[in-house]
C-alpha cells in the first residue's frame, strides 16, 4: 500500500514508472472498500437478525404476561369473592376499573380489563376512594392480612 506521502508526490506529477503502482493501489483501494461493504452488510444482517429475534422475544413475553394478568385477575376475584362472604368489604368500583377488599391490614386494589370483569360478577359496587400503593405494599398487606 502507498504511503500518503507517496501519492501526493505521485498525483503531482506522476512518472510513467509510477502509473502501473497508481493503478494498483486504485485496485486495492476498490477490493479493500468492496471487502469492507461486504463486512458492514454482513453485520446489518446479523443485527436485523438479532432485532427480529427481539421482536419475536418480545411478543412471546407480552403473550405470557397476558396470561399472568388474567390468572392474577381471576386469583383477586376469587379472593374478593371469598373476603365479601367473609364479612369484609369487598367488590368492584362503578367504572369497573378496579376491584378492592378491605383487609384488617388495610385496603389493596386492582386494576381490571374490561374483558375479565366477568371474573368479578357477583361483588358488590365498591364506592369508597381507593388508596394508591406500591405493589410492595400491597402485596405486603397480602401476605399479611391480619384476619
Amino acid at each position: 500500500m502507498l504511503t500518503e506521502t507517496e501519492l501526493k508526490t505521485m498525483a503531482e506529477s506522476p512518472s510513467a514508472e509510477q502509473v502501473p503502482a497508481l493503478i494498483a493501489e486504485i485496485e486495492r483501494m476498490r477490493q479493500f472498500l468492496k471487502d469492507y461493504g461486504a463486512s458492514v452488510e454482513k453485520r446489518l444482517d446479523e443485527i436485523d437478525a438479532y432485532r427480529q429475534a427481539l421482536v419475536e422475544e418480545n411478543e412471546r413475553l407480552l403473550t405470557v404476561r397476558e396470561g399472568a394478568l388474567v390468572e392474577r385477575d381471576a386469583c383477586v376475584g376469587l379472593m374478593l369473592k371469598i373476603a365479601a362472604k367473609s364479612g369484609l368489604k369487598a367488590g368492584v368500583t362503578p367504572d369497573l376499573k378496579q376491584a378492592a377488599v378491605e383487609l384488617p391490614a388495610g385496603q389493596v386494589a386492582w386494576e381490571i380489563e374490561p374483558s375479565e370483569a366477568h371474573l368479578f360478577e357477583g361483588l358488590p359496587e365498591y364506592a369508597d376512594s381507593i388508596a394508591e400503593r406500591e405493589i410492595v405494599d400491597k402485596y405486603r398487606i397480602v401476605m399479611n392480612p391480619g384476619v
